[in-house]
């Protein structure tokens, strides 16, 4: 049976190549866009897990703490409640910097940095004062080609280049500039995208919580380990959305394939007469269709494997920003799941034409051919 059914996926070269190209086309596109949904899980997740300090605030109605807008002035009442040690007011904004565009820039008061994050200086020296100067993550640096003593354009307003710094975080591919600088440059007077708090005493951070909620409105108020998962929602809505579109496009390769399996039933109904009839059993008709679907679908899922891993060997992207952003990482168990799903269909598809080959009847198809 096994052997037949090789037989008949080489005697109907060009169906099965589109059959298998079909599938391949399925496995492609479940494995990139749970490549990239996985991707941004991770990169939002380790984004949002180095913002430094122990407490984040932000404006209740953003979708991501960095798209916040609330009173600067709330730093003040933070910085007078008990157990708070630090307060830092910062701005995160997407702008033009040189001639590209959707690029983080990030403001903060020189004296915050140290505090807040963890760095080594590449090249010049960190920002010190409040002057109208920029420094830059190596990998950005790196992207402009720019070096200390440059100039660089953040939203046409030219500020010059005093240090490169590394992080090795998502910082590497951001602009820093001081808080009052970018409250100019963003014509956000009066307002900060954020807030982020250390404590005199890690016991009490639920009680600075609570406190910080009471005092502000409008505000969303975590622990900064924990801000990553209150996206999870969003994030798992986005995954449900995804895999709804997955099952609609696999039900639709179901129906083709079953099409595809059933005329070659029809197609052949004599030859499984004459099967039959020299005494084949239904279940030795059941294993030669059902062989040559599986076939079908590993091919096809082999395929895709094949191009996706390709893909993303290539250094596929993210396009977060117009140029480089988050590379797209590789997750094994994305390329099974793709497997088992071609195949899985291909072998679903099969009932309905396995059903009607078992129901051949040898003498009327003799008799009647």
């Amino acid at each position: 049976m096994l052997n037949m059914a090789f037989q008949n996926i080489s005697r109907r070269v060009f169906r099965n190549v589109l059959t298998v190209t079909g599938l391949a086309i399925f496995v492609i596109i479940f494995i990139l866009v749970s490549s990239v949904i996985l991707t941004a899980q991770e990169g939002i997740a380790e984004s949002l897990s180095n913002l430094g300090g122990e407490i984040t605030i932000w404006s209740q109605d953003a979708l991501l703490p960095f798209l916040g807008n609330i009173p600067e002035n709330h730093t003040h009442l933070v910085r007078e409640m008990a157990y708070v040690r630090n307060v830092s007011p910062q701005i995160t904004s997407v702008s033009r910097v040189d001639t590209e565009d959707f690029r983080l820039t990030l403001g903060l008061n020189p004296s915050d940095i140290p505090v807040f994050y963890t760095y080594t200086m590449v090249e010049g020296t960190m920002l010190n004062t409040n002057e109208s100067k920029a420094v830059i993550g190596y990998l950005f640096a790196d992207f402009l080609k720019k070096k200390v003593g440059y100039n660089i354009t953040i939203n046409g307003q030219t500020l010059p280049l005093v240090g490169i710094y590394k992080t090795d975080t998502w910082l590497d591919n951001v602009v820093i500039v001081p808080f009052g600088v970018a409250q100019e440059i963003f014509t956000l007077t009066g307002r900060a995208s954020i807030i982020i708090v250390t404590i005199t005493d890690p016991a009490k951070i639920n009680l600075v919580i609570d406190e910080i909620r009471k005092e502000l409105q409008n505000v969303s108020v975590f622990k900064s380990q924990d801000v990553a998962a209150r996206l999870a929602p969003l994030m798992n809505s986005v995954t449900w959305m995804s895999y709804t579109l997955f099952t609609i496009a696999g039900i639709a390769c179901f129906f083709g394939i079953t099409n595809v399996v059933t005329t070659g039933v029809f197609e052949r109904t004599r030859e499984i007469g004459i099967l039959k009839a020299l005494g084949a059993k239904g279940t030795d008709v059941t294993k030669m269709i059902m062989y040559e679907s599986a076939a079908l679908g590993t091919f096809g899922g082999f395929l895709g494997c094949i191009v996706s891993s390709f893909l993303l060997l290539q250094g596929l992207s993210i396009p977060l920003t117009s140029t480089t952003a988050m590379r797209m990482l590789i997750f094994p168990e994305i390329f099974l799941y793709g497997l088992v799903s071609s195949i899985a269909i291909s072998i679903l598809a099969t009932i309905y034409p396995v059903w009607r080959a078992v129901r051949v009847r040898p003498r009327e198809v003799l008799q009647f051919g």
